[in-house]
């Protein structure tokens, strides 16, 4: 190859050409110049010899693949405008799943666990024979085969067979459905084929919708349609087969709405409080099931409750696989037919808190809520608990049955009873105490519970038509008594003292201070006992025991011991809690002839861990009287004296 970067190359001489100093010279380059040629062309098609070994022209070879592929062409185009003509006008074999019907003949509802029958014709409206063909059906849940109630009968298969060109085959299919009335099931019929001379299956696919015109069984809700906050209500669910065959493996099912507190049921439930396995239910049977719970809520909201019948799935025994039939109840929430209140000492409160063995007042008003009056009425009061002393309970108008703690008031007694007009009121009163705590006793964090109830009946159109009633719950909790005592000591004691006694102007004596600390029938916890020193005292120090918390503070001369938990019937069957320290005092010449305040009023304060209530208790300031129980303790000893 020619180096065209060389010597000769254009691109040189065109270089030299435009920087050379010599003037240049116009080049002048002669294009060829093309004559055109004659050429004979025969008029005629025609073929011509060639000499073997001599090249065809180019045009002659061109021609004659042009040819061929327009007579290619030409071919294809009539055959596949044959094939069309065969397929749309001919009588040939092809197979179309558009050619096969499956028409289904039957009710459009039927009763739940009643046999459904249905009519299936399978048509072939091909040209070729339809082979092999099989029916599949495929049922919707919980369907069941008469002759076999405990198997649910899922897909079945139906061999049918050959069906010839226009033939046809009708079976007859028979099972029995379930589910909840007015719901839609759904049965799918599928036909599988095979064509001649194809290993391949083909299939047509139909369904049938049929409604569930009666459930099975039918649920029956029995309870009253309205209800007072913490009313208790009860509920009785028959559940009746509909059906001609025996129901298997039923399960109820209750969902409960906020507000509801179950609290028994009769036969006893299967799972937790919502579910109730009842077994098999025979053709006409019934099943009863009662719920007793206790409602709230406030005036006017509704309560939803729902209740769910099917038989069991058997993969999962605690659930509902196929549902029979759902019915629901709604309760209103009313004010009562009867309004009471009760009043413990003037307090409306739910939870009173009272001090042990001290008396408390009760007052009952009753009100007429509804828009009818009412008539015989009685009230009725049950005292319940370990702490009430039942010697302790007086009424007026009304009768104590200690048999079983109940006070009693009817229209004999109070003659408002007789008869309530709308929006009228009454009242009665009672009175009643706990029992005291002492080393004797047991109790520990004692209440007393009191349930108020009132009965009527009620009249409409002068014709006696139902019994109200209203109910109020109360319950009162006891404080513990937390005690302190405190004493001054000289001789007794942890501590060595010095000083004279008695007491000596301008001269240190040093006393023993001695605090402890009794409960009584609950814990109390957050327990400080505090005090203040006056100006002539100070706080020397020791601590006994010496684990106890003991606080001073110089400034003001507070001493504080913080007890922590104080145990209930400590200082009763169990040692009270104590702490001793030591302080030292200086009186002046103004105090000689008395017996000065050794501190300020002496508080403890704690909160009661039953019911949550501050609990406290004061003693006296200590002055130089010693305690009686100090052997130091002589008459006039506690007086200042002057030096001698």
């Amino acid at each position: 190859m020619k180096d065209l970067g060389g010597k000769d190359s254009g691109i040189e001489r065109l270089n030299k050409s435009l920087y050379s100093r010599k003037p240049r010279r116009e080049s002048v380059r002669v294009r060829p110049v093309f004559e055109p040629k004659e050429k004979a062309v025969e008029e005629t098609w025609g073929t011509h010899d060639l000499p073997v070994g001599e090249d065809r022209p180019l045009e002659e070879e061109g021609m004659s693949i042009a040819k061929k592929v327009l007579l290619f062409s030409s071919i294809f185009f009539l055959g596949a405008l044959g094939v069309a003509a065969f397929v749309f006008f001919g009588e040939g074999n092809i197979v179309s799943a558009d050619n096969v019907n499956i028409s289904i003949f039957g009710p459009l509802a039927v009763a739940g666990g009643e046999e459904m029958s249905l009519e299936v014709s399978v048509e072939n409206n091909n040209n070729t024979m339809l082979e092999d063909a099989d029916l599949i059906i495929a049922y919707p849940s919980g369907a069941r085969r008469e002759t076999n109630l405990n198997t649910e009968l899922r897909r079945e298969r139906i061999a049918i067979g050959n069906i010839p060109p226009g033939g046809s085959d009708i079976r007859k299919v028979r099972a029995i459905l379930f589910g909840e009335e007015g719901g839609v099931q759904t049965v799918t019929f599928t036909v599988e084929y095979r064509v001649k001379g194809s290993r391949a299956i083909f299939e047509k696919q139909k369904s049938y919708d049929i409604t569930i015109s009666s459930s099975p069984v039918s649920l029956l809700i029995r309870s009253r349609k309205e209800a007072n906050n913490e009313q208790e209500i009860l509920f009785e669910i028959v559940a009746t087969s509909n059906s001609n065959t025996t129901l298997t493996d039923l399960l109820l099912r209750a969902e409960y709405p906020f507000g509801f507190e179950f609290t028994r049921a009769t036969p006893r439930t299967s799972l937790g409080t919502t579910l109730w396995d009842l077994g098999d239910l025979a053709v006409e049977g019934k099943r009863t099931v009662t719920i007793a719970g206790k409602l709230r809520g406030e005036e006017g909201e509704e309560r939803v409750f729902k209740f769910f019948i099917g038989r069991k799935d058997p993969a999962r025994e605690h659930e509902i696989g196929t549902t029979y039939t759902a019915n629901l109840q709604t309760i209103t929430m009313r004010k009562p037919f009867i309004a009471l209140t009760l009043a413990l000492d003037g307090d409306t409160a739910k939870e009173y808190v009272a001090r042990l063995g001290r008396p408390i007042r009760a007052d009952i008003v009753w009100t007429n809520n509804i828009a009818a009056p009412i008539l015989d009425g009685v009230i009725e009061v049950k005292l319940s608990g370990d702490a009430l002393n039942r010697f302790s309970v007086s009424s007026d108008k009304g009768f104590f049955r200690s048999l079983d703690n109940t006070i009693l008031w009817d229209r004999s007694r109070v003659a408002e009873l007789s008869l309530l007009n709308p929006g009228e009121s009454g009242r009665v009163s009672f009175s009643f105490a706990s029992l005291e705590a002492g080393p004797s006793s047991s109790m520990k964090n004692p209440e007393i519970q009191i349930a108020v109830s009132v009965r009527a009946r009620q009249t409409v159109l002068d014709t006696v038509t139902e019994e109200v009633s209203s109910l109020l719950p109360r319950t009162v909790k006891f404080s513990s008594a937390l005690s302190l005592s405190a004493m001054l000591l000289r001789l007794s004691g942890p501590f060595q003292n010095s000083g004279p006694v008695p007491p000596v102007a301008e001269t240190e004596t040093t006393y023993t201070v001695a605090w402890a600390l009794t409960n009584a029938v609950n814990d109390v916890s957050g327990v400080k006992v505090s005090s203040a020193l006056p100006p002539y005292a100070r706080f020397v120090g020791p601590v006994s025991p010496a684990g106890e918390k003991v606080s001073y503070n110089p400034v003001g001369g507070e001493i504080v011991w913080d007890a922590g938990r104080i145990p209930a019937y400590a200082g009763f069957s169990s040692p009270p809690r104590e702490v001793f320290f030591q302080i030292a005092v200086t009186p002046s010449i103004t105090q000689i002839g008395s017996a000065p305040a050794l501190s300020s009023e002496i508080v403890v304060i704690g909160e009661d861990d039953f019911t949550g209530a501050s609990v406290a208790a004061s003693r006296p300031a200590l002055t130089t009287h010693l305690s009686t129980s100090d052997p130091a303790m002589v008459g006039g000893h506690e007086v200042v004296v002057g030096k001698k």
